[in-house]
């Protein structure tokens, strides 16, 4: 009896997982991958309010966006203290960790909601049968990032640096930054 009683239970939960709203998640959200021309990352956010849901899942996707714009701007110094000898040059590493931040901080004004999706969902709460449901709203956005916008972000704010700038410039990692560049506003 006892083994007959967990296998309904278990039937139950996974017959209530297939009503799972997340199984709805739009084809776009689960296979968006950045490239060699833009970061894309993506975001999911629940909210009783509808424009909630889409700025909460807004500014998730951009936290992510952030964390792989930082990684690219960290290997992009990386390179330079390899090529410039200032691998422990504790100077040059606050600067470095300061330039990073900035650029990271700057590039995401850049970002732009590519897609975005709402769904309506009911959310159990063990209201009565004879009151109004409680609608929630899952909002999922996918937002991109230039990697063009954020290496001009990378070289105006090492220019800022004059100790730093004097550094990188006589390296080739500067170089290929510099003209990988060229013609892109900052």
């Amino acid at each position: 009896m006892k083994r007959s009683s967990l296998w309904l239970m278990v039937g139950l939960l996974v017959g209530c997982g297939a009503s799972n709203p997340k199984q709805n998640m739009p084809d776009w959200y689960m296979s968006a991958t950045s490239d060699e021309d833009y970061f894309v990352a993506t975001g999911e956010a629940e909210s009783r309010r509808r424009n909630l849901a889409i700025t909460a899942a807004t500014d998730r996707a951009r936290v992510e966006l952030a964390k792989q714009a930082e990684v690219h701007v960290e290997n992009l110094f990386k390179d330079f203290q390899e090529q410039s000898g200032d691998v422990t040059d504790p100077v040059v590493l606050e600067q470095i960790t300061n330039v990073s931040k900035t650029v990271t901080k700057r590039s995401l004004r850049g970002s732009n909601p590519v897609q975005k999706d709402v769904q309506a969902f009911e959310k159990p709460d063990g209201r009565d049968a004879d009151q109004e449901p409680d609608i929630w709203y899952r909002g999922f956005v996918m937002v991109e990032l230039s990697r063009a916008s954020v290496d001009a972000q990378a070289v105006t704010a090492i220019r800022t640096e004059d100790e730093l700038y004097t550094r990188f410039r006589a390296t080739e990692a500067y170089k290929e930054l510099e003209s990988a560049t060229s013609g892109v506003d900052g």
